[in-house]
Order: structure tokens, then C-alpha cells, then sequence
């Protein structure tokens, strides 16, 4: 272990880093669950936040840069009670069960030329015996909270001028930041408008059921959906979660998540969970194409095989009620044309 920490910081240059062993971590998760607000959402979007006590409140503040005003105006309260600070949480337990140990193993042989022999030993030794490493104490005897400053002081920055040979950079990355919410704080009513032909029919919800299970089209249930003559006019209205309490488990969807925008694109993904009450869904996630197969994404192999899951805002479902081709698993040309339609509405570029 000392040899590897020393190759870990030697890989760096300046500053060098003080690599060190943690033989336990605090279960902070578990400590502060019950007391947290709400769900945060959008929160790892904003270049800058800040968590400050103003007028005996302790609240969260976002901005995208240095110079600019912090978001919201009267904040957002992170806390809804606070934990005991002298109730001392237990250690983090290490789950083993979905490492391979045997496939670690077989890969050893392939750094041969990087390692000299007592490396390679070390390693052999290090796997055989890290299912010890899950003995943890059941309660520390230590509890660093107390210790820890209770204020830290702000310095406001002036916002610098950037050269313009770096300005298209900037550009490209700074998109429109979505607001950051905990909870139902922080949300805001949303309208996006576009036109389309009167004699359309737009269907709100799921098909029929049964679905579509042959390969003729069918117009997919598309969120928040009004037809007024001429316009459709697709809103997102403050707490408003009618319109989703047709989404059940196993139920085709799309989204845009912001994060994995463009490389995911579009963003097609199975149901697996329906939490209304936290507005949020539990997807598995599928590698799609606008005009290939679709197919759902896995890691690992054999019985470690996993789906590859994501807990996502319940809002940013953008078109449900749909199913993949029976021979090809493509989406279908009606689904393609709503959803780049859907997609094309909030301003992104497909």
C-alpha cells in the first residue's frame, strides 16, 4: 500500500498530493437524511454556491460566475431540523458483493511489465483478504463535528474581463442554468410555445392498452400538452404533477437531462420506479438512436450484470406513451418526429 500511494503521488507535480489510506468513513448520508428539506435537484449545475446564515437562517445560494448575483433572492432552506451533533454516526460499511474479485485477479497477469513480482504477490495478497476490510467498529470512538469551525468568512471576487480567444469556450458551456430546488422550494412555472398545424391531434397520457405492439405508428402521449386552434403550448406549471400520474413502472419514456446532454441524445429510457411524492423517477437507462436499435444499457457481466439506473426529476420527461418496433427495436417515425419536435421547443439544437 505505502508503494502505491507513493506512485499515486508522484503522478502529480506541483502541488504534490498527501495521499493517505482511509481506513474509515463516516456514514454522513444516514446522519443527515432525516433532517435535509427536500430532494435537491440542478444543484451540481451552478459554478458557485454558497451555504450562509442570514437573519438566524442558514441558506443555500447559487450563481453560474464569480461577479454575478446570487440565486434565489430569499434563498433556499437546505435544513428542516438539525441532527444532534453529539449523536455520532456509524461507520460506512463496504459492500463487496458487486466486486469481482475473480476477474481483479485475472487481470493481474496483464500489468506483468509494470509490476516486479513483489508487487504483483502484494496484490494477489491484497484481494484474497479484502472481504476482512468489511470489519468495521460498529461505533467510533471519535467524532471530528465537534472540532470542526463554525464559520467560514466570504470575500466577494469582482468579476474579471476573459480574453476573447477564450470567449467562444465560454460560450459553448454557459447554457441556460436551470433553477436549483429542494423540494417544492425553488420551482418555477415554465412555458414553452411553438406552432404546429391545426389539424393535428395531439394524445396526452399512454396508448390504449396493449399499446402499440405491431409496427404502425401511433401518436405517443407528449407532457403537458394543450391544443388552442392553431398552437401547442406545452407547460410545466408549479406543482402541478396531474399530468404525470399516468407514468407507471416499465413505461417507455423520454427525457432531457440536462447532464448527459449532448452525448445522450436522444435519451430514452425504461421506468422502474414512480415516486410521486418525491417527483422523481428511477429509469434504466438505453443506449437509443434516432434511427438504430434501441437497446437497454448494462455494466458488469454474467450474474454481476447490472441495469444501469438513474434517479432523474420527474420533470424532465418529455414524451411517454411510446414502444419500440416489434422487428427492429427502433423508435418509430411519429415518436422521432414528436420528440425532436419536444426537444427542438426547449431550445436545443437536433
Amino acid at each position: 500500500m505505502e508503494r502505491l500511494k507513493a506512485v499515486v503521488a508522484e503522478a502529480y507535480t506541483k502541488p504534490m498530493p498527501n495521499v493517505v489510506e482511509l481506513q474509515h468513513v463516516f456514514d454522513f448520508k444516514s446522519w443527515l437524511q432525516p433532517h435535509i428539506a427536500g430532494v435537491f435537484r440542478h444543484h451540481t449545475v451552478p459554478h458557485n454556491f454558497r451555504i450562509k446564515r442570514i437573519d438566524g437562517e442558514v441558506l443555500l445560494h447559487y450563481r453560474q460566475y464569480t461577479g454575478e448575483k446570487w440565486l434565489p433572492d430569499g434563498g433556499l432552506v437546505c435544513m428542516k431540523s438539525l441532527p444532534d451533533l453529539t449523536d455520532i454516526p456509524p461507520f460506512v460499511k463496504p459492500i463487496l458483493d458487486r466486486l469481482d474479485i475473480p476477474a481483479l485477479k485475472s487481470d493481474i497477469p496483464k500489468y506483468r511489465f509494470r509490476m516486479d513480482i513483489e508487487s504483483k504477490s502484494w496484490w494477489i495478497d491484497y484481494l484474497e483478504n479484502i472481504k476482512e476490510r468489511k470489519k468495521v467498529p460498529h461505533k467510533p470512538n471519535h467524532w471530528p463535528m465537534m472540532s470542526i469551525a463554525a464559520a467560514v468568512t466570504e470575500e466577494e471576487v469582482p468579476i474579471s474581463v476573459l480574453p476573447e480567444s477564450i470567449q467562444p469556450v465560454v460560450d459553448r458551456l454557459n447554457k441556460e442554468m436551470p433553477a436549483v430546488t429542494v423540494g417544492k422550494q425553488g420551482q418555477q412555472a415554465r412555458c414553452i410555445q411553438s406552432t404546429i398545424q391545426a389539424a393535428e391531434t395531439v394524445v396526452t397520457g399512454t396508448n390504449e392498452e396493449g399499446g402499440n405492439d405491431g409496427d404502425n405508428d401511433s401518436v405517443p402521449g407528449m407532457s403537458a400538452v394543450v391544443v388552442e386552434e392553431d398552437t401547442l403550448q406545452m407547460a410545466e406549471i408549479e406543482g402541478d404533477m396531474e399530468q404525470f400520474k399516468v407514468l407507471k413502472e416499465d413505461m417507455m419514456v423520454a427525457l432531457y437531462v440536462e447532464h448527459h446532454f449532448p452525448e445522450m441524445c436522444p435519451q430514452i429510457a425504461s421506468i422502474k420506479k414512480v415516486d410521486l411524492d418525491e417527483e422523481t423517477l428511477i429509469v434504466h437507462w438505453y443506449h437509443a438512436s434516432w434511427s438504430s436499435k434501441c437497446y437497454p444499457l448494462y455494466k458488469g457481466g454474467g450474474r454481476h450484470r447490472e441495469a444501469v439506473t438513474e434517479a432523474v426529476d420527474i420533470r424532465c420527461t418529455v414524451l411517454w406513451g411510446f414502444l419500440l418496433t416489434n422487428k427492429n427495436k427502433t423508435l418509430k417515425g411519429v415518436t422521432v418526429q414528436r420528440l425532436k419536435h419536444a426537444y427542438r421547443s426547449i431550445g436545443l439544437d437536433v
